[in-house]
């Protein structure tokens, strides 16, 4: 059996676009990444700015942000998708796009855009398709401080945007700001500001953690977002494939499995007919080049290599050549050596709650089991056959099998007599308005331990959620299980009974009947029913709330005819009394 684990992941990894490439670089060891994009696009286009979705694995793009902005997806491995031009849900004219940031929390992508009117300041903040690239409005930001004009650059943190302003000439200035998602019409808290004439000129941000990374003119700086006095620390100079003009654009990642292909065991030879384990349990998922996924057993000889798992994201592993020898000769001589008939056990059936165990005298390099376990011993606790593969060397042993199967053994059958009207619920649903609660109390009974179908194991519940339950209940080594609970939580509130004002009994197979309408969220037990002519007759007694109009097994004359009706809502155990008048119409 091989085995190997996932690799560590890191947080600190920036990300950009420089020329056609994909850039991805460490902050941890400086270790950089160059991926060619698949379209050269991006750069005849020029890119404005970049941000990471860490839910989809993801990056969006943006380009020609004053001239029909564009916004595209860029994958992991640098392939290049065109989402759309940028265009207003409204029907407004876009004319610029200045910055995006991917928000965590509100799973949405915002957008920095202007209308013709407004010209290059970009001051409304927009929500931005991510399947069609069209901008719906949220809000325009508070530009009443004289330092801030419009949004240059943006980025998330937390349930807020930290959003940059920036100008070059002829007054140099840069200012930071932050604004609140839950607060859009607040005015923007500075976070940071520089007003001089040797302010450089800022080009993008990225946050990791709680800190705020900013890149001016080729050299990198980070701000702690967490401090309410911290200043611009210098980094280091940002150079990627040998030039050193500002980048366009930059984000954070967060996985530093990037930089290498995810690990695989070293090149194996094994005996022909035999297998090898590949263990990726470590992983959330392994697709394999052979269409296998997770752990399996791998016989033929080749190459093998696929994509493991790692949060949300697919990254690229080595590869692995297992190599096939014949050795049977060596693996047969072993075999006769080996206690491998299980002589001293056979198939048997043991009461449920019973287990049944097997142990192998012998030296292995590994023994697996045919349920998973592992080790010279096994332990079993339901019906199933039983084998085990075992390794020594190179070579790989099969067990005979035993088959052992449980029963439900006498003195559960008695036990289960004793508790019998226990594990009784009713047959029918039972309704229950929303404010009320079902109490459930097994705490007076002697049972072991219980375990419910939603993972609850209490002994009293007080149960609020329409759904179906049931028990498992375990006593010594018995096991007993409930009959359904199936509850439904209604608004009672909203239970009405009406009754129409008429109705033709001329056999047209339409309003045939007089009846009343009752609500999906009732339950109602109907008491008395009488309908009365005009003169106080009574031509109708029953507890069913409806009437065909006739009387004596005479059809009734068309004309005015007057009801009562008692019921009691169950729900509410509130009694009412309805009375009305019908009209009986040909």
């Amino acid at each position: 059996m091989l085995a190997f684990d996932s690799l560590a992941q890191g947080d600190n990894v920036l990300v950009s676009i420089v020329q056609s490439n994909l850039v991805y670089h460490s902050l941890d060891d400086n270790q950089v990444k160059t991926i060619p994009l698949s379209s050269t696009i991006l750069e005849n286009e020029v890119v404005r700015s970049i941000d990471y979705n860490p839910d989809d694995c993801i990056f969006f793009v943006i380009t020609s942000f004053r001239a029909t902005p564009k916004l595209y997806s860029v994958t992991l491995s640098g392939l290049v998708s065109k989402i759309g031009d940028i265009t207003a849900s409204n029907g407004a004219s876009i004319y610029s796009c200045e910055a995006i940031t991917y928000n965590e929390v509100t799973k949405k992508l915002y957008a920095s855009i202007s209308f013709p009117s407004r010209d290059v300041y970009t001051e409304t903040l927009a929500e931005l398709s991510t399947t069609n690239a069209v901008a719906t409005i949220v809000s325009t930001i508070n530009t009443s401080s004289p330092s801030l004009d419009d949004m240059d650059f943006m980025e998330s943190y937390g349930n807020k945007i930290i959003i940059a302003d920036g100008n070059p000439s002829p007054n140099p200035f840069f200012y930071i700001f932050s604004i609140d998602l839950d607060n859009l019409s607040a005015t923007p808290i500075v976070v940071y500001s520089e007003n001089n004439s040797s302010s450089p000129q800022i080009q993008e941000l990225a946050v990791m953690g709680n800190t705020l990374y900013v890149e001016l003119q080729s050299s990198l700086f980070k701000l702690d977002l967490s401090s309410s006095n911290s200043k611009l620390e210098l980094v280091g100079p940002m150079m990627y494939l040998g030039s050193n003009s500002p980048l366009q654009a930059l984000t954070n990642f967060n996985h530093a499995e990037i930089f290498n292909p995810v690990p695989l065991p070293k090149d194996t030879t094994i005996c022909e007919g035999d297998s090898l384990f590949l263990d990726v349990s470590g992983f959330q998922q392994f697709y394999w080049n052979n269409s296998a996924t997770g752990s399996f057993y791998a016989k033929n000889s080749g190459s093998y290599y696929g994509q493991a798992q790692i949060g949300e994201c697919l990254f690229d592993s080595d590869t692995f050549n297992l190599s096939l020898e014949s050795c049977r000769n060596y693996c047969d001589s072993l075999e006769e050596t080996l206690p491998l008939l299980l002589g001293n056990y056979s198939d048997t059936t043991l009461c449920k709650g019973d287990t049944f165990q097997i142990q192998l005298d012998i030296d292995a390099d590994s023994i697996v089991w045919s349920n998973g376990q592992k080790g010279k011993e096994v332990i079993v606790f339901d019906k199933t056959l039983v084998f085990a593969f075992i390794h020594i060397d190179t070579c790989t042993f099969e067990t005979s099998t035993i088959s052992v199967d449980f029963e439900f053994c006498d003195k559960c059958q008695e036990l289960r007599e004793q508790i019998e009207s226990l594990l009784e619920f009713p047959d029918e649903e039972i309704k229950l308005c929303l404010y009320d609660k079902y109490e459930v109390n097994f705490s007076a009974q002697s049972f072991d331990s219980i375990k419910w179908n939603d993972g609850d194991t209490s002994f009293f519940r007080e149960l609020t959620d329409s759904r179906t339950y049931n028990a498992i209940i375990y006593i010594d080594t018995c096991i007993f299980i409930t009959e359904t609970l199936r509850l439904n939580f209604v608004n009672c509130d909203g239970c009405f009974v009406e009754f129409p004002n008429a109705f033709t009994p001329n056999h047209d197979n339409l309003n045939e009947i007089f009846q009343p309408v009752i609500s999906d969220d009732c339950n109602i037990l109907f008491t008395d029913f009488s309908v009365y002519n005009r003169w106080g007759e009574k031509l109708l007694n029953s507890k069913l709330p409806a009437w065909d109009g006739f009387y004596l097994d005479q059809i009734s004359e068309a004309g005015v005819y007057f009801y009562t009706c008692s019921y009691t809502n169950l729900l509410t155990q509130k009694s009412e009394v309805l009375k009305g008048v019908i009209h009986l119409e040909y």
